[in-house]
């Protein structure tokens, strides 16, 4: 940036950085999260955090093999080995996603449509189109600790029944 660049403050500051930040650091937070990231412990391989990935993890993977084989023309995205232990992105053809997200809703279960980057302007997530995937009917799962396999199992279930729902709804009862 141009040292000549004028930039305006969004909020007030002191002296500091010729008042382009505002105040000090919240340092009651910062020594909190400290000690919360000692407590979980995340380099230790048998520490709380890292039980709880490998938890998620497990439930994950069983979302990924569960949902193609209870529901015609769905895609999972992404590889199985993905990077974030706990996200699970389907598409569905001749469904909604907000819809599904509806419908999910009422059984109880909060899900979001689209891409976690996508906008509100109702055209399909540019990053499914970058990735060539299915834009309909997407819905992306957050799994966290206090998940449970059931609770999984129930998902797959409602989702199943959703899609089913969605369909003949659109096409008539088969």
């Amino acid at each position: 940036m141009s040292p000549a660049a004028r930039l305006r403050p969004l909020l007030g500051g002191d002296e500091r950085e010729h008042r382009r930040r505002a105040g000090l650091e919240h340092l009651p937070g910062v020594a909190a999260m400290a000690e919360t990231l000692l407590q979980l412990a995340p380099n230790d391989p048998d520490g709380p955090a890292a039980g709880a990935a490998a938890h998620c993890d497990a439930l994950r993977r069983r979302l990924r093999e569960r949902l193609p084989d209870r529901i015609d023309d769905l895609v999972v995205h992404g590889p199985p080995d993905a990077a974030a232990p706990h996200i699970v992105a389907v598409s569905t053809l001749y469904c909604d996603g907000e819809s599904l997200v509806a419908e999910l809703d009422r059984a109880g279960f909060a899900v979001a449509s689209g891409s976690s980057c996508a906008t509100t302007s109702g055209e399909p997530s540019h990053v499914l189109v970058a990735m060539e995937a299915l834009t309909s009917g997407h819905v992306r799962v957050s799994l966290g600790v206090e998940v449970t396999v059931a609770d999984v199992d129930a998902f797959v279930d409602a989702l199943a029944a959703a899609v089913a729902g969605l369909r003949a709804a659109m096409f008539g009862a088969p």
